[in-house]
């Protein structure tokens, strides 16, 4: 994978996340896209190059807290060491709050809820630089995130047909343009995401597919 990609893929996890049942231009509905039982288990096929591995992604802890779901995700890509996120969750939105064991500078919110169509909004992180100069510590590089609602569609992947909202996230790092595309259906998040980058917005190409291979719900 290129350098752009490796970036790209790193902040994926603040990208998967939940949307709104209806798609219109006023709200509602306040439906999640969003796992929150546990023992919720979701596998994905992950297409990068001629690469083509699984990451599988599954809810270890969920509690009311004040108004709002705190969902704990572990995350394995093939044979890795796992990875952990915790997540609040509301009829306000979805915010990110940890990253392993270390909670992050500010709540990054990743969705708005309820979602129209057009909504656009911003979130921000911090990134290291993944090639610093010969003898330098790498900096730390402020990534500021773009995301929209585009629509609803009907799509088909391997855990089944959906109905999704898609909505498209895009920002900078590196010097390369980056666009994720993600079709979020109810109850699974994300079903698919494209992951695009280039020098510019008109020159970006895949380099990453994700798609959903099968969901097994928690017991409630």
């Amino acid at each position: 994978m290129s350098r752009q990609t490796l970036a790209a893929v790193a902040i994926l996890g603040l990208a998967l996340v939940s949307a709104t049942n209806a798609i219109s231009e006023e709200p509602k509905s306040k439906t999640l896209y969003f796992p929150t039982t546990v023992g919720d288990r979701l596998v994905f096929d992950v297409k990068s190059g001629d690469n083509r591995f699984e990451k599988v992604d599954e809810v270890t802890s969920a509690k009311s807290q004040y108004g709002a779901n705190l969902v704990e995700i572990r995350t394995t890509i093939k044979d890795g060491t796992p990875t952990t996120a915790m997540y609040e969750v509301s009829d306000k939105g979805v915010y990110q709050v940890m990253e392993g064991s270390n909670f992050l500078p500010g709540r990054a919110c990743l969705v708005r809820l309820p979602l129209m169509k057009g909504d656009t909004w911003e979130w921000k992180m911090t990134a290291k630089e993944s090639e610093p100069a010969k003898g330098q510590q790498p900096d730390m590089v402020e990534i500021i995130a773009t995301c929209t609602v585009v629509g609803e569609e009907e799509i088909e992947v391997g855990a089944g047909k959906f109905k999704v909202a898609r909505v498209e996230m895009s920002f900078e790092f590196m010097g390369f343009t980056t666009r994720v595309t993600s079709w979020l259906a109810p109850g699974r998040g994300p079903v698919r995401v494209q992951i695009e980058s280039g020098e510019s917005i008109d020159s970006l190409k895949t380099d990453v597919m994700i798609s959903l291979k099968s969901f097994t719900p928690g017991k409630k």
